[in-house]
């Protein structure tokens, strides 16, 4: 019924563009008919004439074999109908039988649960190709990524070969700060040891220093004093003598 009706629909198709073309052909005539009335001159010749009306009549006969052609279809697919709902009668009264049947033996639902089954079956089936196609396909993936890979590997083998051998450089140069660190501190610990002994040192010679000036400075006072007061005394011992 559906095929019927795809070709119903194509040929109405073809008949509708049939009427257009004839139509068109139409009011090019009556055009040409009525410029030759209006002018009174012969516009259109004998042989144009004897094609434009071969032309019209090939339309009409195409235009009565289209319009035939549906008429059939239609006709087709009254039939093709009539028999769909002849036939559906027929499962239905065979389904009413054989469902009595069933419930006679005991084993009613047994048609529909083989149907069911049978479709289980038609799902799964198809489930498996979807199934076999997806691993068909990872493998294909894989064998394309192993690929990939491999050229990967290739193309990065120098690279990893220069970074081995950097990395061992590095890994002597890292041992060999270390070291070198180990002794910077080692050292700078002793250097930090000997200047706080030297502060301790330096700290105790200012004291020394300052205590040494604080009394060098009151000798010199005391110098000074005695020698003024010695002046004082001889200045008063001769100033008595002179008296």
């Amino acid at each position: 019924a559906s095929i019927i009706m795809r070709r119903k629909e194509s040929k109405a198709e073809e008949l509708q563009e049939a009427r257009e073309e004839l139509a068109s052909a139409e009011r090019d005539l009556r055009g040409r008919s009525q410029a030759q009335d209006s002018e009174g001159g012969e516009i259109i010749r004998t042989d144009e004439l004897k094609r434009l009306v071969g032309k019209l009549r090939g339309k009409s006969a195409m235009h009565k074999k289209k319009r035939q052609e549906v008429s059939e279809l239609r006709a087709e697919y009254g039939v093709l109908q009539r028999t769909e709902e002849i036939l559906k009668q027929r499962h239905e009264t065979v389904q009413h039988k054989l469902q009595a049947m069933e419930a006679e033996k005991g084993i009613s639902g047994y048609s529909d649960t083989q149907e069911e089954l049978e479709r289980v079956s038609a799902i799964k089936s198809e489930l498996d190709e979807k199934k076999g196609r997806t691993l068909d396909d990872m493998s294909e993936m894989v064998k394309k990524l192993n690929s990939m890979i491999a050229d990967k590997k290739t193309a990065l083998a120098p690279i990893i070969t220069e970074l081995r051998s950097l990395r061992q450089c590095c890994q002597e140069s890292s041992q060999e700060y270390e070291e070198k660190k180990a002794q910077y501190e080692s050292c700078t610990a002793g250097l930090e040891s000997n200047r706080s002994k030297l502060d301790q040192e330096v700290k105790a010679l200012r004291d020394d220093t300052s205590q040494e000036e604080n009394r060098y400075h009151y000798i010199n006072s005391m110098s000074e004093v005695s020698l003024f007061y010695y002046n004082f005394i001889l200045i008063t011992s001769v100033g008595y003598t002179n008296r």
